[in-house]
């Protein structure tokens, strides 16, 4: 008998939590990878087109500047239309940023929260004499609202500006 196949495979939800901080976090990130992935995404492709929409009005300017004023009004549709149009796809994707973001951190604080919670009743009744459960369950909260506050953190505050930056750069040159 092959030995390999006699070892049992532990279940997904008996494998050990991690123990470090960004394993812990990357952990439920990979929990939900196409949440995440469709978050970034997202929050790539607003945070880009807010970077098109500044590069759209300097298109619209010099369309306006230029000429007579009948071939102005001409040449300006094209860049007004790619304008609006980018500022139209910028607020999409930011409300559907928000709205995947809402139901991704909630859901990954809830699996979080569930899941150390399950590790604790693993514990023998021994452990719960010596440490307060109410302690217990504040520390339990305390880790699910931090990381929806480094999930909400890197979703609105990091990744917008250093596409932002990225995006400057790319129309700079």
């Amino acid at each position: 008998m092959n030995q390999a196949a006699a070892v049992p495979q532990a279940k997904p939800d008996e494998l050990p939590l991690p123990s470090r901080p960004v394993a812990f976090l990357w952990h439920y990130i990979c929990a939900r990878p196409w949440h995440f992935g469709g978050l970034l995404a997202l929050i790539i492709g607003a945070a880009s087109c807010a970077v098109a929409v500044q590069y759209g009005m300097k298109l619209l300017v010099d369309a306006m500047a230029q000429g007579t004023a009948d071939r102005a009004s001409a040449n300006v549709w094209w860049p007004l239309g790619l304008f609006i149009g980018l500022i139209v796809s910028e607020n999409v994707l930011w409300r559907l940023g928000g709205w995947l973001g809402c139901r991704t951190v909630v859901a990954s604080v809830v699996d979080i929260r569930v899941d150390l919670f399950r590790h604790l009743t693993g514990h023998p009744m021994r452990y719960f004499t010596e440490h307060f459960a109410g302690s217990l369950g504040n520390r339990i909260s305390a880790v699910g609202q931090a990381a929806g506050a480094i999930y909400g953190g890197l979703a609105w505050k990091i990744v917008p500006p250093i596409v932002d930056f990225l995006g400057a750069v790319v129309v700079l040159f």
